[in-house]
């Protein structure tokens, strides 16, 4: 068994405003914990991850396939693996989740 506590992990800033900390994984997955200052945007991506999603605190507003989607506290969310996406904070308060990628993300493995 592994434990790995949030607050132990040092954060990486793929982009302004954009924190970011891998956690607790397996073979299969990982766990990730995200903060999104407000204003602060995730650029485009695309990888071999499953993206599944669980948001606690804010509004995040994705772009996928050209769409707009509202995520907001208590909503959860899958991005399969391929699928071209971007999100960002409109709002007032930063915005904090977790996701789950599968396979497992690479530390370092973050949108530029």
């Amino acid at each position: 068994m592994e434990k790995v506590s949030e607050s132990t992990v040092n954060a990486a800033e793929p982009a302004d405003g954009v924190f970011l900390k891998l956690l607790a994984g397996g073979e299969k997955g990982n766990l990730q914990h995200y903060r999104i200052e407000p204003g602060a945007a995730v650029p485009e991506d695309t990888h071999e991850n499953e993206q599944i999603g669980y948001l606690l605190q804010g509004t995040k507003v994705f772009v996928v396939d050209g769409e707009e989607m509202v995520i907001e506290p208590g909503d959860s969310y899958a991005i399969p693996a391929g699928v071209p996406h971007e999100s960002k904070n409109p709002g007032d308060v930063p915005v904090i989740g977790v996701e789950v990628f599968c396979p497992p993300r690479e530390a370092g493995d973050w949108p530029e």
